[in-house]
């Protein structure tokens, strides 16, 4: 028998608030830090796109770009306390031996995350001039804030979870969910996965 204490439905409950709480303020904090600079990054985020000027189509599109962006910001920069929440929320249902891999765990996903974005974000200034080349001459791009800015968030949170993909499997085998052999077996299904 486990020398660990079990947790009624309403203490996991209680927890459970209490770790979205702690999320919900660092996403706040760091939402509020990201607004003030949200100018510099709508300008990170057009600049892939070469020199084009991004147009607003509503009243509200100044204030609502800017709260996304600085939203998608905050939680980009919050993410080390939101991930540590999840895993710790998570804890009590691990081994002994899989709580060792914990912090080392959030470490790596974070800087997984930022290595695929960063990637992503490389990778853009290309496929934004092979996109804009499909035009061709009959095609003219007004580009839409919302829209380019939300096709670009999209991209970069795509790169940073495919990045994820090889300390999820290596957490997936630690635990015994997944076997090395398993994978063996499934792995052009798993390159067609990370592909798509």
């Amino acid at each position: 028998m486990s020398d660990e204490k079990r947790l009624s439905i309403t203490e996991h409950l209680e927890e459970l608030r209490s770790r979205l709480i702690i999320s919900l303020v660092a996403i706040l904090v760091t939402t509020a830090i990201a607004y003030v600079f949200s100018d510099q990054i709508l300008y990170i985020l057009r600049a892939p796109a070469g020199d084009i000027k991004l147009q607003a189509f509503s009243p509200l599109d100044g204030f609502m770009i800017r709260f996304r962006v600085a939203l998608y910001g905050g939680l980009f920069l919050a993410a080390p306390v939101w991930i540590y929440q999840v895993l710790r929320y998570l804890e009590p249902g691990l081994l002994p031996n899989e709580k060792r891999f914990v912090m080392p765990g959030v470490a790596t996903m974070v800087v997984l995350f930022a290595l695929g974005n960063a990637f992503g974000y490389l990778m853009l200034k290309n496929m934004m001039s092979v996109l804009f080349s499909m035009f061709g001459s009959e095609l003219n791009y007004l580009p839409s804030a919302d829209q380019y800015i939300s096709f670009v968030v999209y991209f970069l949170v795509s790169t940073g979870i495919a990045f994820e993909v090889p300390i999820i499997l290596l957490l997936l085998i630690k635990i015994g969910l997944v076997s090395p052999q398993f994978l063996r077996k499934q792995r052009k299904i798993a390159y067609f996965i990370i592909f798509v």
